[in-house]
């Protein structure tokens, strides 16, 4: 399987109101614990950049992006998302207005304060993708 399959495969996850696997999972399986184990997955995909196709990267960044909504989720979406600012400049480009309104979302807590002022002082230390 190539990376870009298993991407798109595990996005799909995310993108069409997944439902929650059945088979083969802890008895008291949950919906957050699915998404701690997916999202870290997604967030690892990121560095595999030169890897996928544009199309799987902005499903790969929308998905990265739902995940900002899940309190749970948050950081490590928010340090994913950093991590692409950096490795899929060109695909942030059409995300970033929607990614900056999913930050403003999410509720200022300690837990998530400095990974969203490091995605924001990556953007701006990137004129590139800043400048969109």
């Amino acid at each position: 399987i190539s990376i870009s399959k298993l991407a798109e495969a595990l996005c799909g996850l995310v993108q069409n109101g997944y439902k929650l696997p059945d088979k083969n999972v802890p008895a008291k399986f949950s919906r957050i614990d699915f998404n701690l184990t997916l999202y870290p997955v997604l967030a690892a995909l990121a560095s595999y950049n030169r890897w996928l196709n544009s199309g799987v990267k902005k499903i790969l960044i929308a998905s990265l992006e739902s995940g900002l909504l899940l309190k749970e989720c948050s950081k490590v979406c928010t340090v994913a998302l950093t991590s692409c600012i950096l490795e899929m400049s060109d695909s942030m480009n059409t995300f970033l207005p929607e990614v900056l309104w999913n930050l403003s979302k999410i509720s200022a807590t300690v837990h998530v304060a400095i990974p969203v002022l490091e995605f924001l002082s990556t953007l701006i230390s990137l004129p590139k993708v800043f400048a969109s």
